[in-house]
């Protein structure tokens, strides 16, 4: 997978995806070089946010797209997307001046800011592999249906925990039709406030 993103860089044909991927690599590797932990987490979001982010930023879209790409394990899910949150709020308390990047406040989100990037980049080739099959130099429009293709896979978990404000429980996921029949998006099932939760299904 990665020979494919090589060669598209040393032929100069990159495609979007070929793109970002170079693009989040360099952010990954300048962290490297970064001794504050605050500017090394907002190194691993510029690439987390070059791999996801296809049209104006949206905090739980942003998150969401991370834990599609980013879990290892589907149990796992609805913590990477709050693992990706945390991380995000970290960045967001250096860019607007809440902390200094040299606080130790960021070392323990370093690791997890580097581990979730490594995963997300992992993917990301993947991703590259797939769009980029068959000579094919993919769009921008190709990545975004990827994402909505992955989003409706995983539309159940994520607009619970949207709406509700807590963590996801993961389960079987129905498939859309079965969320139009029901005219509900989780009915009857308990949110983690110990609320009733009837959402009507806005898909």
């Amino acid at each position: 997978m990665g020979a494919r993103l090589v060669t598209s860089v040393i032929l100069g044909a990159r495609s979007e995806m070929s793109y970002r991927v170079e693009d989040a690599l360099t952010w990954f590797g300048d962290s490297a070089f970064e001794s504050a932990p605050g500017t090394q987490i907002v190194n691993f979001v510029a690439a987390l946010e070059r791999i996801t982010t296809t049209e104006s930023f949206s905090t739980h879209k942003f998150c969401s797209r991370l834990a599609m790409l980013g879990y290892e394990e589907e149990k796992n899910f609805a913590k990477t997307y709050w693992d990706a949150f945390a991380v995000h709020t970290a960045r967001s308390a250096v860019i607007h001046g809440g902390f200094s990047p040299t606080s130790t406040t960021f070392r323990n989100k370093v690791r997890l800011a580097h581990d979730l990037t490594r995963n997300v980049l992992f993917r990301g080739l993947e991703v590259h592999f797939h769009l980029d099959s068959g000579g094919k130099l993919s769009e921008l429009a190709d990545l975004q249906n990827f994402f909505t293709k992955q989003h409706s896979k995983w539309a159940t978990v994520l607009f619970h925990g949207a709406r509700c404000g807590v963590q996801p429980s993961l389960g079987r996921v129905p498939r859309r039709q079965e969320l139009i029949e029901r005219g509900k998006f989780v009915g009857g099932e308990r949110c983690g406030t110990g609320s009733r939760c009837s959402h009507k299904n806005e898909s």
